[in-house]
């Protein structure tokens, strides 16, 4: 993982400060690109042989079930008292 960061450091530092040296840092970027490729192909075996557990964003083991203990109140058109019309009202 180091080596991967440390390829891409030199890479950069190729590009920005040594302009006439453009085989350095292709040569850096193309070790990096190596490397991550090799990084994700052992992880994806380590995967399939058991060495590694992918467990999602959440693991199952430590997951809290809610459980609704109110009655939701009902929303409907007749929650609100209907308005009285002027007329009536003076009455």
């Amino acid at each position: 993982m180091l080596s991967i960061v440390y390829a891409l450091g030199s890479g950069l530092y190729f590009i920005l400060y040594k302009k006439g040296e453009s085989e350095k840092a292709v040569k850096s970027l193309t070790a990096r690109i190596g490397l991550s490729f090799a990084l994700f192909v052992l992880i994806i075996i380590s995967i399939a042989m058991g060495w590694l557990k992918p467990h999602g964003l959440m693991p199952t083991s430590n997951i809290q079930k809610q459980i609704e203990i109110t009655k939701p109140h009902p929303q409907n058109a007749n929650t609100k008292p209907p308005l009285q019309n002027q007329n009536d009202a003076q009455e």
